[in-house]
């Protein structure tokens, strides 16, 4: 009777370690990202959302990032109408906490973006590579604006070029007020 109860010690055992295994690579992952944070540079980017929920997805908020540009890129050879990709070196402004680019001539970390021009006239950086960002379950959808508000995505910028998003804000005529999804 008690060895029906016990199963197979070797089974368990297995178990065991698959599950150690498991919770090891979720610490050092969690732990690999919470270092980034502490080391890497943090800043807010404004986003655009691209679609919030896809059944085979689950509830991930897929963002384009819009970056101011710090210098202009020399005039693309070829046709007008296509859309030029450039490589650009990302950073946060220490005065505003705000990521921007500029375009890169060496080989430093760079991000692939297209130059964009907003409604008010101003030139952009469209980052190529979405930025995608969980919504719990019961969250409301923040890409859904009303008149007047940004949505923004505060990031991590790796040495690579990659944003990271930590959490989304909104900003209406002031500062940018985080939101809490929770």
């Amino acid at each position: 009777m008690s060895r029906a109860r016990s199963g197979r010690p070797g089974a368990r055992r297995s178990a065991l370690l698959l599950m150690l295994a498991q919770v090891l690579l979720l610490g050092l992952v969690a732990g690999k990202l919470i270092y980034d944070r502490s080391v890497w540079p943090r800043g807010w980017v404004q986003t655009v959302g691209l679609d919030p929920e896809l059944p085979i997805r689950g509830r991930y908020l897929r963002l384009s990032a819009v970056i101011p540009m710090v210098a202009a890129p020399s005039a693309p050879d070829g046709d007008p109408q296509r859309r030029e990709l450039y490589k650009v070196r990302l950073d946060v402004d220490p005065d505003t906490a705000s990521v921007r680019g500029e375009p890169a001539e060496d080989h430093s970390s760079k991000a692939l973006v297209s130059a964009a021009q907003t409604p008010q006239g101003e030139m952009v950086w469209v980052l190529t590579e979405p930025l995608v960002f969980y919504l719990p379950e019961n969250a409301p959808d923040p890409s859904r604006l009303a008149a007047g508000e940004t949505l923004w995505s505060e990031v991590t910028v790796t040495p690579e070029g990659r944003l990271r998003p930590i959490r989304l804000g909104l900003r209406k005529d002031g500062p940018i007020e985080p939101l809490d999804l929770d």
